[in-house]
């Protein structure tokens, strides 16, 4: 068990089984970098993030209203959507921003394209204006 695990179940013994904001960031980080290590395409699935949100919440209750690990999205009135929220898609969204930053995984963002086109227009123009 790593040395922030360790940390983690000490502040939720030693607090009667609730954790302070910080070791609850600590132990989103922590689940969210396991499971993205278990993945080869590092997605982590909505059903997983729920299954992980109860697990959770039935181990060590956070003791605030409402669920606070994952939120995921809904319908809402006339079609809006909520985006997705909580401490382990926090924890997800910094970790794979970090992951494309260093790249270890692609953005899904298709820049290559997009940087053709913008090359094809300029030679279009350039030959256009030549004329």
């Amino acid at each position: 068990m790593s040395v922030s695990g360790q940390a983690v179940l000490h502040n939720l013994s030693s607090n009667e089984g609730q954790l302070t904001d910080y070791f609850i960031n600590k132990l989103a980080t922590i689940l969210i970098t396991s499971e993205i290590e278990l993945r080869e395409d590092r997605i982590i699935s909505r059903q997983r993030f729920l299954e992980l949100a109860e697990i959770i919440e039935s181990l060590c209750p956070s003791g605030r209203e409402g669920p606070c690990w994952f939120i995921g999205s809904k319908s809402i009135v006339k079609g809006a959507k909520t985006c997705n929220r909580g401490k382990l898609w926090d924890a997800y969204c910094n970790l794979r921003r970090m992951l494309r930053t260093t790249g270890i995984i692609k953005s899904r963002k298709s820049r290559t394209a997009s940087t053709e086109g913008t090359e094809f227009f300029i030679f279009f123009l350039i030959f256009v204006l030549s004329d």
